[in-house]
């Protein structure tokens, strides 16, 4: 095809759904979005974004992943009996959360925005399993994933230094700075205090998780250049200025994991990484040591899950997806609005919107495939799963917000891409058949 002279190439169905699929990564960390539901957002003395629905641009783009997807299967079946075969043996834990899930429905708060939230669950099981598929290489999984959070890196760096944003509202970006209420900052020694590093993300503790989940992605590429090497630092540069606490432990477990069962070919990355990272608290030590002793005036994290347990006692079967704040609220109305956050735990949070045994079932979920992982020898996969189950100790981000559970999923993706396909490859078979008829 030609145009004006210049050659254009086919687009076929493929071709689509793999750009959208590629679109839905890049623009994961972007907060463009537009606000459907506003439900009882406003009940609590305050805009209560948990118990809004939004809109992302990323999931327009991974719906139309999906529906492009969807064409090619009807029109060209080009996923084998092989594949589905291989594919199968992975998929009841997801089948059964989803079931589970759609039992809890009834007994929402609020129905209908439960109803949003698990259509938002439903199309981020489909995107994992269209990384499981290889619709999308690893390779060009981990290589758009760490260019995007190569960019949140650079942001989340200059606001730290800046002080305050950066102009890039219209991807997203919180307008803060020192001096906003309810920003993410660090106490610094001498009593003032600095913006934590959030990128276009709602929180630094967010960005951190997306860092430390990326740079262990990008362990699983076979050949680094330069450039690559380049990007990494980055990424652990921008991970660093976070303060993520649980970003950091995270990462390290995962980065001891792959230490202790790939010692000789991870012992020099292991000790250059730990290296950038001493040096990174050696300069600017001050607010690193201080954020690990800092109080905060919200509810301590055991307070948090002592009023989460009454929520669960008091409903087994939860509150609804959305409506944890609202349910909060109410049963510590002393609380000032800011006060009021869901509880830091992922599994906690599900067992008390979603119930108890729709809790259990992520535990499941987390389980078998840890355990599959670690029986095919998985092991780069492994330390993915095991620092996204430290991220769900200690925050709330992957139940509750958009960046978070598109994050969950992919990395599940992920590690079913690393459980179904036999090898890596990129460059010159990206944009050929992924899924061989």
């Amino acid at each position: 095809m030609a145009l004006f002279g210049f050659s254009i190439p086919r687009l076929s169905i493929q071709s689509l759904a793999q750009f959208f699929l590629v679109a839905t990564i890049f623009t994961l960390p972007w907060r463009i979005r537009s606000l459907v539901y506003a439900s009882s957002a406003y009940e609590v003395g305050f805009f209560n974004e948990y118990a809004a629905y939004f809109v992302y641009l990323s999931e327009i783009f991974l719906l139309l992943a999906i529906f492009f997807t969807g064409l090619l299967f009807v029109t060209q079946r080009t996923v084998s009996s092989l594949q589905l075969q291989t594919l199968k043996k992975y998929l009841w834990p997801v089948l059964v959360l989803l079931a589970l899930s759609v039992v809890a429905l009834p007994f929402a708060n609020d129905s209908f925005l439960a109803l949003l939230f698990f259509w938002r669950t439903l199309a981020l099981v489909a995107l994992m399993l269209l990384l499981g598929v290889g619709l999308l290489s690893r390779s060009a999984l981990i290589k758009v994933t760490v260019i995007t959070l190569f960019f949140q890196a650079i942001l989340g760096v200059g606001q730290y230094f800046a002080g305050g944003s950066l102009g890039f509202a219209l991807f997203g970006e919180s307008i803060a700075n020192e001096t906003t209420f309810n920003v993410a900052k660090v106490l610094l020694p001498d009593g003032t205090v600095a913006l934590r590093a959030l990128g276009t993300l709602a929180h630094a503790n967010i960005l951190g998780g997306l860092l430390a989940l990326g740079l262990l992605f990008a362990a699983a590429l076979p050949r680094k250049n330069i450039l690559a090497y380049f990007t990494i630092i980055i990424l652990e540069v921008g991970l660093f200025f976070t303060f993520s606490r649980a970003a950091y432990l995270a990462f390290f477990l995962g980065l001891l994991i792959l230490l202790i069962l790939e010692f000789r070919r991870r012992l020099i990355s292991a000790f250059l990484a730990t290296a950038l990272f001493a040096v990174l608290v050696s300069v600017f030590g001050s607010p690193f040591f201080v954020r690990f002793g800092e109080v905060s005036n919200a509810p301590t994290r055991l307070t948090q899950l002592e009023l989460a347990t009454q929520m669960i006692y008091e409903n087994p079967l939860g509150v609804g997806r959305g409506s944890y704040v609202a349910a909060l609220s109410k049963i510590q109305p002393d609380l000032q609005p800011y006060q009021l956050q869901p509880v830091h735990n992922f599994f906690a949070l599900k067992a008390a919107e979603e119930g108890i045994v729709v809790a259990l079932a992520w535990l499941v979920f987390f389980g078998t495939f840890i355990y599959w992982t670690w029986h095919e020898k998985k092991f780069t996969a492994l330390a993915v799963l095991m620092a996204t189950f430290v991220l769900a100790q200690f925050d709330h981000y992957l139940a509750d917000s958009f960046a978070g559970e598109a994050l969950l999923f992919v990395a599940f993706g992920f590690t079913l891409a690393e459980l179904t396909q036999p090898s890596l490859e990129f460059a010159k078979r990206t944009l050929k058949p992924a899924i061989q008829k």
